[in-house]
């Protein structure tokens, strides 16, 4: 009975160490696109847009993500896509200030483009792609480990309308600009008022220049990117000393029906 209550526990704390949970969230702030900026008006042409995100589990695994993506900014009626392609890239590397010059992110450890396909979509509205921890709307392929609890994360919109694949400048993240930050999470820049962005971005593994920023103004405390981020947590020694422990009941549990 011992042994199979160890076991029992064991896998209980190996199940809870490595479960999927929301690692930072935007998605459900209340928030919404527009307010002051770095580029003078509304971000209407900005495809690719990046943030220093503060997650709320440090030395996880990135599994996945959801975003709020917002479609023909400032403009009526509705564009017809042939093809949507969202790319993807994290860097380990990001001035932690501002200093107005070079880029914000260095050091890329991954990228990978997800293919929406072909679609219709009413302009000056964004559009919930969102999932669960366990099943993300945008599901990495390879879990990206986040030494730390901080990762600078940036996304390009590619789009055909007609003339090929290129930067698609009426698509972008929707960013939420307020008073309320991340529900989960945190804009771990020196300034939370602070995401970046510039248009006709086409590699996400190209970073943004730092002075292209967006600025939420002296009544906001907080700009982040409408981005929901999934993943696990590292496992804490104790966790895998009850695997270990439950690895070893299980063996001990054969030999004796053996």
């Amino acid at each position: 009975m011992k042994k199979v209550f160890i076991t029992l526990a064991a896998a209980a704390f190996a199940s809870a160490a490595f479960a999927q949970q929301t690692l930072f969230n935007a998605m459900d702030t209340g928030g919404y696109w527009g307010g002051s900026n770095a580029f003078g008006t509304v971000a209407a042409n900005i495809n690719e847009q990046g943030q220093v995100f503060g997650l709320a589990v440090a030395n996880s695994s990135i599994t996945g993500f959801d975003m709020d993506m917002l479609s023909g900014a400032g403009l009526t009626g509705t564009m017809a896509y042939n093809d949507i392609q969202i790319q993807v890239s994290f860097f380990s590397g990001f001035q932690s200030t501002y200093a107005g010059s070079g880029n914000e992110f260095n050091t890329p450890v991954y990228t990978q483009t997800f293919d929406l396909g072909a679609n219709t979509l009413t302009n000056n509205a964004y559009y919930s792609l969102s999932g669960t921890p366990a099943a993300p709307f945008f599901q990495l392929t390879t879990p990206v480990a986040v030494s730390g609890s901080n990762i600078g994360v940036q996304f390009a919109f590619l789009a055909d309308t007609g003339n090929g694949l290129a930067a698609a400048t009426t698509l972008q993240t929707t960013w939420l600009i307020g008073a309320t930050g991340p529900s989960v999470g945190s804009n771990s820049f020196q300034y939370p008022n602070l995401a970046w962005g510039e248009s006709g971005g086409t590699n996400s593994s190209a970073s943004i220049a730092q002075l292209n920023y967006w600025y939420g103004g002296s009544n906001y405390a907080n700009v982040d990117l409408g981005v929901r981020l999934y993943g696990t947590a590292a496992p804490e020694p104790v966790s895998m000393t009850f695997l270990g422990l439950g690895v070893l009941g299980l063996i001990a549990r054969r030999r004796n029906r053996s």
